[in-house]
């Protein structure tokens, strides 16, 4: 009966979220622009700059003003503008629906793959993934959920022995570079089988960008890189270290490289974590999982659309280790996924109900095998979250604007507003928006509403790694007991 109703609050939500996509004339913004991307790749022009990009983003209506000058710039790498060429041949209507089609697929083969890799039923997998990534990617058009699914399809290729399927998922998760990098690092090092694989698909990679943008265009994403960070400092939907530091008065050039180093050690744990659980870390999954987690935790760049992408490592990880399942991961896996309601209004009540049966659903299912006990004081940790969380919302009023003082530095490093460099000019008039407005949020209204999804990713991070490191431990103990029993029975 319990994921009878699941099943139904999530078709209504999947449904009702998704209508808009229905609507005539909408695009989201972001994919908007990645289309627009696609379509001046087919002319080729160089999608790193205003124009043509800004023209085609008037006329599919990503902006509403025709005299809208901010252009929404496209921060992928080269090889990203392979499929969208390919997608932009289609009308901008129908391009939108097939990635609607492609966000489903993709939450869908997430849920599947987390129900072969642990006890979730698939309708509690399909309820949280869609709360914890496609509720958010799809009004924007992110492309998170599509990085999810290569992960979790990668991870249950190596549970099943099918190491070159893994490196072809491996790679398909440098969609998002940031996530993808310490995927692939992890994979190449760990999976010798799945070498050659990986070497043939970054060159690949290198060829289709090439082909897509030219040399020049390779070698300008470095620099897009950089100023898309700096545009990016003070965005209030960032969860990465840089934008904390800064907030607390930290230079953007300093929070930058406080960033980047965080993203640099953060990755470098995750890889000293794998090689001392040996092969474990292949044989559950965690090889790419583990790396994935750790890349939306610090670093300089990690939006809220793609910041439950830890959640897989957890869910996989911990579940066949249910002594490690304290009433502090219920905790973790709500405040992961509960961003998806931090704007939350009577119109978003049923995304929250969802929200809160799915978690629930998923903390059932993590903590029955310690018994009822620990179930229900899981079930009363996540009710009081919820309840202080939903105060938290509806008490503060939402206004997101940066003060002038706060984004000069970064604005000035970047450029201005004619400048060529899409993120450069995108910058520039941030600046500009922010100067014309005067109202402010408290910076604890900030900490406050990120806190409890920073302090859930660090848990889950915690638990995952105990949960693999534990696993190996305990193998050894056996294969040493084995060893020393065998040593005894054998004739002197």
């Amino acid at each position: 009966m319990f994921l009878v109703l699941l099943a139904a609050l999530t078709a209504f939500v999947v449904v009702g979220h998704l209508r808009t996509y229905t609507v005539r004339g909408f695009v989201p913004e972001d994919f908007g622009a990645f289309y627009c991307a696609g379509r001046v790749v087919l002319q080729r022009r160089d999608p790193y700059r205003v124009e043509p990009l800004l023209d085609c983003e008037r006329r599919t209506g990503v902006l509403r003003a025709s005299g809208d000058t901010t252009v929404i710039p496209v921060p992928l790498p080269s090889y990203d503008f392979v499929p969208l060429a390919a997608l932009a041949a289609f009308p901008v209507r129908v391009a939108v629906m097939i990635f609607a089609a492609l966000l489903i697929a993709a939450t869908a083969t997430v849920a599947y793959c987390l129900t072969r890799m642990s006890a979730l039923p698939l309708v509690a997998a399909f309820a949280i993934v869609f709360m914890g990534l496609t509720y958010a990617a799809s009004p924007l058009g992110q492309i998170s959920p599509l990085t999810a699914a290569a992960l979790a399809a990668g991870a249950l290729f190596l549970r099943v022995g099918k190491h070159r399927c893994a490196a072809l998922a491996a790679s398909a998760t440098l969609l998002q570079p940031q996530v993808g990098l310490p995927v692939v690092a992890a994979t190449f090092l760990f999976v010798p089988r799945a070498r050659l694989v990986i070497a043939a698909s970054l060159a690949a990679a290198l060829v289709g960008g090439i082909a897509a943008v030219g040399i020049h265009g390779v070698l300008e994403y470095p620099s897009v890189l950089s100023v898309h960070a700096r545009s990016e400092v003070n965005a209030p939907i960032q969860y990465s270290l840089t934008w904390l530091v800064h907030a607390l008065g930290v230079s953007a050039g300093s929070a930058l490289l406080m960033g980047a180093l965080s993203y640099a050690a953060l990755s470098a744990t995750g890889l000293i974590i794998l090689a001392a659980s040996g092969q474990r870390a292949v044989t559950t999954g965690a090889v790419l999982l583990l790396p994935a987690a750790f890349s939306v935790f610090g670093g300089t760049f990690v939006h809220n659309t793609e910041i439950a992408i830890a959640l897989l490592a957890a869910i996989v990880l911990v579940r066949p280790k249910p002594v490690l399942i304290s009433p502090m991961l219920p905790a973790a896996l709500l405040t992961v996924s509960f961003w998806s309601t931090q704007h939350t209004t009577p119109a978003a009540l049923p995304s929250l109900l969802l929200t809160v049966i799915a978690v629930g659903c998923v903390v059932f299912y993590l903590a029955r095998p310690l018994g009822m006990r620990a179930v229900t004081k899981g079930a009363l940790m996540d009710a009081v979250m919820i309840l202080g969380l939903i105060t938290l919302m509806l008490a503060v009023r939402h206004s997101y604007a940066t003060g002038p003082a706060e984004t000069a530095d970064i604005v000035r490093a970047a450029g201005t507003a004619q400048d060529p460099n899409a993120f450069a000019s995108f910058a520039a008039i941030q600046l500009r928006n922010a100067e014309a407005r005067d109202d402010r949020t408290p910076l604890s209204y900030y900490l406050l509403l990120k806190f409890p999804t920073w302090s859930g990713v660090a848990m889950t991070l915690w638990l995952s790694c105990l949960a693999l490191l534990t696993s190996e431990t305990h193998a050894r103990r056996v294969r040493w007991t084995a060893t020393t029993r065998k040593l005894r029975a054998s004739p002197s």
